[in-house]
């Protein structure tokens, strides 16, 4: 028999938008939960951001106490393909769009 090699694909693409806090995406992952205000409590960020390790141990260690493990494990897949990214992306948008229509700044 023949053996199977894994094919590995690098794909790689340019978005429109400025990159998307880790913690935007999760909470945009928690709302499909219908977890987001649970989360929103037990969100701790660190001071002043903290590196990128530290806001992702903070997300989950928020989100351990409200997923299951597994859903925990999508959780961390989904934010490293930034799946949430385009529907925060849009959420900013339509908040810009309001706030210039009313004239808020």
């Amino acid at each position: 028999a023949e053996t199977l090699r894994p094919k590995n694909i690098d794909i790689s693409l340019t978005a429109r938008w400025d990159e998307t806090p880790l913690s935007v995406e999760s909470a945009e992952f928690m709302a499909d939960e219908g977890l987001f205000w649970d989360y929103a409590a037990a969100l701790h960020e660190p001071e002043g951001g903290g590196s990128d390790q530290e806001v992702l141990a903070a997300i989950e260690a928020a989100a351990a106490g409200l997923l299951s493990p597994l859903r925990l494990r999508l959780l961390r897949v989904l934010l490293s393909a930034h799946v949430f990214s385009p529907r925060a992306a849009m959420w900013r948008q339509i908040a810009a769009t309001d706030a210039a229509t009313l004239g808020v700044s």
